[in-house]
């Protein structure tokens, strides 16, 4: 088929050998068909390549945001399922996280002190430590070294070790004791012991001598001021000369289980040097200064409170108290004195003598004997002095002997010492105490001058309580409406029966109250103004109430007193001051558990 040409300006059909059109004139410029297809060809082919490489470019954006994608679900995938695999191990494992801190645990198990064999303990390592604990930590450094215990307790214990191997006889080892063990272990163990030793002399002084402590504490609080009689125990010179600080220990001089107590003052910090003031031993329930037994007759060891000041104590290496008296450089008195086991009675050891150019030896405490100069020197530096003691500041001596006893609960241990007793006072306060002369019941209860309309319609209300006051052992009953005492009661040991501590009859004539310091308060009024102050102090053992401190006054004068066979002796002048004083010494104990006797 032929193919039609046209003109380009005009669009005539024209031939394809004309040269101008013969419409509108217009050249006709001929071109080469190959070319022209060529050019067609290329036109199309160039349009269709933008449109191609366009659709390449978007497809390309698509693949690459596609691919990023799958790279980014990728590594999201990966992260998710290797987190999951460890979660999966812990939980599978859950030892692997804290086997380091298991491994730790398990060695604490093991070891009170894991390196106690090589590095050196401080006294905050053992501070909080138990008696037990510290005599576990102990013997814990001779038992790595494979000694065998007997003493069922520890052998239990460390055997019940992994670590421990029990290969040598306890007599072997100690016999080698300072080879076994190298210089840190030595260390430790006297450092524990050092503690061991407080925590033992704690116990023993609140066993013992908690009274004293507490009235040396009060005095040192005071400055050491005031009448001697509001602190009966005190060495008087403290009294008139006051001390910087005191100090405490106490030591069992003659092995009789039963320790001594040390007062003392530090004279050279630097030394140490510790001057005594004061020593007390134990006998029949109570403390008692120490006293010089000669021949059948006994006397004070320090009659006119000299001690610490015209006369030095010391202790010495084998338990003796060395005496030193002097007048001067020519005349001198050295005495070594020997306590009796059960006793507070000292005899005389030894003793040395030196008047001018003369020289004597005493043995006897009676008649000295003569000696010479080599002899006394060698008296004198034969017993040396101790120097392993321990002295505690009396500040820091905390009084454990009164607080409620931790044992059991305060029902509890009512109900164990004095159940019977107190279901009788039960029923009779529920009849009213209308049963007159009550046994152990204090009358004032059935009295209608103290209750007009009857025990029951008075809206009275009894509550009780125990309290170890005497700090023996053995708690005290005490029976109050929660404002003052209507009773207080001891019991004897071993047999059960109940007695009273003060007369029946508390409150009537004088109010009662319980105070700090296991004291006992009490009012004496006249109508409504207060007469006598007084304090009193359960004996241990005793199983009665004993006035420590009293001041009295008439309205006009203010006396110390103090209070024999029921009656108020004279002791010296007292001012306003010291009344007042007296009666805020101890304040009421406000700590007290104090139950309901209906609930019992």
């Amino acid at each position: 088929m032929e193919k039609k040409t046209f003109c380009p300006n005009c669009g005539n059909e024209i031939d394809t050998e004309d040269v101008f059109c013969s419409n509108c004139g217009s050249q006709i410029i001929p071109t080469d068909k190959d070319d022209t297809a060529s050019k067609d060809n290329n036109e199309n082919k160039g349009e269709t390549g933008r449109k191609t490489s366009g659709k390449k470019i978007i497809i390309g954006v698509i693949l690459a945001v596609i691919i990023c994608g799958l790279i980014f679900i990728g590594l999201y995938f990966f992260a998710f399922s290797h987190n999951a695999k460890e979660a999966k191990e812990t939980e599978s494992n859950p030892n692997d996280i804290t086997q380091t801190e298991n491994t730790d645990l398990e060695e604490d198990d093991e070891y009170i002190f894991p390196n106690s064999d090589t590095e050196y303990l401080t006294d905050e390592d053992v501070s909080d430590l138990t008696a037990d604990e510290l005599a576990l930590a102990r013997n814990e450094i001779i038992a790595r070294h494979g000694r065998i215990f007997t003493d069922e307790r520890y052998k239990s214990y460390f055997e019940s070790k992994s670590w421990y191997e029990g290969t040598v006889q306890p007599e072997e080892f100690d016999a080698n004791y300072e080879n076994e063990l190298n210089d840190i272990e030595k260390a430790n163990i006297e450092l524990i012991k050092k503690h061991e030793g407080l925590l033992a002399q704690d116990d023993s002084a609140n066993k013992y001598y908690a009274s004293i402590l507490r009235e040396y504490q009060q005095a040192e609080k005071n400055g050491f001021s005031g009448n001697g009689s509001a602190y009966p125990h005190v060495n008087r010179n403290l009294l008139s000369y006051g001390s910087s600080v005191l100090f405490y220990t106490t030591i069992d001089l003659c092995n009789d289980g039963v320790p001594e107590l040390f007062i003392s003052q530090l004279v050279d910090g630097d030394t140490p040097y510790y001057d005594i003031l004061d020593i007390y031993g134990y006998e029949n329930g109570t403390p008692q200064h120490l006293n010089i037994g000669i021949d059948l007759g006994k006397s004070p060891l320090d009659p006119d409170d000299e001690m610490g000041f015209n006369d030095n104590y010391i202790i010495c290496e084998d338990n003796l108290i060395k005496k030193s008296e002097s007048e001067g450089a020519e005349h001198n008195i050295t005495t070594y004195y020997e306590l009796q086991k059960n006793s507070v009675t000292l005899f005389v050891k030894d003793g040395a003598i030196k008047n001018g150019d003369d020289y004597y030896r005493n043995t006897t405490g009676l008649a000295a004997d003569p000696s010479d100069q080599n002899e006394y020197e060698s008296i004198l530096d034969r017993y040396k002095e101790k120097k392993d003691m321990t002295w505690k500041k009396l500040a820091d001596f905390t009084d454990n002997s009164g607080s409620q006893l931790q044992s059991s609960s305060v029902s509890e241990l009512a109900n164990t010492y004095y159940g019977d007793f107190l279901r009788y006072y039960k029923e009779q306060e529920a009849n009213g105490f209308t049963t007159p002369d009550l046994e152990l019941i204090n009358p004032i209860f059935s009295n209608t001058q103290y209750f007009p309309e009857g025990y029951t319609n008075s809206g009275t209300s009894l509550y009780y309580t125990v309290l170890d006051l005497a700090n023996d052992g053995t708690p005290e009953l005490l029976i109050s409406d929660e404002n003052q005492l209507y009773g207080a009661y001891g019991i004897i040991e071993g047999e059960g029966q109940v007695v009273p501590l003060f007369d029946l009859n508390m409150g009537e004539f004088t109010e009662y109250q319980i105070c700090t310091d296991n004291m006992i308060r009490g009012y004496e009024r006249a109508g409504n103004v207060v007469r006598i102050i007084a304090y009193y102090r359960v004996d241990p053992h005793a199983y009665s109430a004993t006035c420590s401190e009293a001041v009295y006054t008439d309205m006009s004068q203010f006396y110390f007193a103090t209070l024999e066979n029921g009656n108020w002796e004279y002791q010296s002048a007292a001012t306003e001051q010291d009344f007042r004083e007296m009666e805020a010494k101890y304040p009421i104990n406000e700590k007290i558990e104090w139950l309901k006797l209906s609930d019992f």
